[in-house]
């Protein structure tokens, strides 16, 4: 029984990874375990490891082996080393940050050591006149939920209209001018999960793992919101494929980084920290939970991406745990630069 449990456990869940890198947005269950914590498929291998040390103690390699694959292969830690504290005048550093349930104290933080150019708010709705004080050398820009603040001239602002979730938009779209060039930079808030995921966990569950906020009724069925969200990310990635100029992408994406639908986002923009990140650059869910305030963050939602004309440099989330979603900072420069 050991021996047939030894050689299961890592072939079972080797098949379960590859249907959540590929196949998550598919099955209710594989979404529901997309936003789950990894470690719950380590439980196995901890479950594996007494009788391996009371009966076969060559065995331990495996479930050992097992869950360092785990860690390698789907928490996908970067090693990409940490960037040049030196910055050149033709680089700039953004953060981008869900701030509805942020820890202020952290957040100013992160600004003071980062010293960004350009600071994107999502969930930010009444609070450009607090950053305004707080940055007065800064362009401030509010647009509905979105509030963006630039070192540089900020020569528009505009909620996006489409695409939209259940009315509401969930993108804004800002040009700066860097040096007399124009770059487009979209603020994102894309649509939480937590009312579905709280039909099948339960509504204490869910609250319990990703935070203390309310959890409205979302749609009928698990696989009509799947649905529903490939849709709104394909008219996203539309308009980010017609963008004429250099632009980033920054924000909320309540998309972990695993499944096809985030295989099919990054087809046509760089995910920054994949290329330019180190560590495992979790995000989601901070200390407001009570899972998340034993395990920390475990999922990576919160994203900042590069479209054509810019070349990532270094990105990387700030190192607290008491906001709900991590700040992320990403530093790029032109990418003619570094052809």
């Amino acid at each position: 029984m050991l021996a047939l449990a030894a050689v299961a456990y890592p072939a079972l869940l080797a098949c379960l990874l590859l249907l959540l890198e590929w196949k998550a947005e598919s099955f209710w269950f594989l979404t529901v375990l997309l936003f789950a914590p990894p470690q719950i498929f380590v439980l196995p291998a901890l479950g594996l490891a007494v009788p391996c040390v009371l009966f076969r103690q060559w065995r331990l390699c495996i479930p050992l082996g097992t869950t360092f694959l785990l860690v390698l292969l789907y928490m996908h830690p970067r090693l990409h080393g940490a960037p040049s504290h030196d910055r050149d005048p033709s680089e700039l550093t953004l953060i981008t940050h869900n701030i509805g349930q942020g820890n202020r104290q952290q957040f100013a933080g992160f600004l003071e050591s980062e010293k960004p150019d350009i600071i994107l708010l999502q969930d930010a709705r009444g609070r450009s006149a607090e950053f305004q004080r707080r940055f007065p050398d800064f362009y401030v820009s509010a647009r509905g939920q979105f509030v963006c603040l630039s070192r540089y001239l900020i020569q528009q602002g505009r909620e996006l209209d489409s695409p939209n979730w259940h009315g509401q938009p969930v993108m804004a779209h800002y040009e700066i001018s860097f040096h007399g060039k124009p770059i487009a930079l979209y603020s994102v808030h894309f649509p939480t999960p937590r009312a579905q995921l709280s039909r099948f966990l339960g509504a204490r569950t869910a609250i319990a793992m990703f935070g203390n906020e309310e959890l409205p009724g979302g749609k009928a069925t698990l696989h009509e919101w799947n649905t529903a969200r490939v849709e709104l990310y394909e008219a996203a990635s539309k308009i980010f494929a017609a963008e004429p100029l250099p632009f980033l992408v920054a924000g909320d994406f309540n998309m972990p980084d695993h499944g096809e639908l985030y295989h099919n986002f990054c087809s046509t923009i760089t995910d920054t920290f994949a290329t330019s990140g180190s560590g495992c650059g979790f995000t989601f869910p901070g200390g407001m939970g009570r899972v998340a305030g034993l395990l920390g963050p475990w999922l990576r939602i919160d994203y900042a991406f590069a479209g054509h004309g810019v070349q990532p440099i270094a990105c990387h989330p700030e190192s607290g745990i008491l906001s709900q979603h991590r700040a992320v900072s990403m530093r790029f420069g032109p990418e003619a630069k570094h052809q």
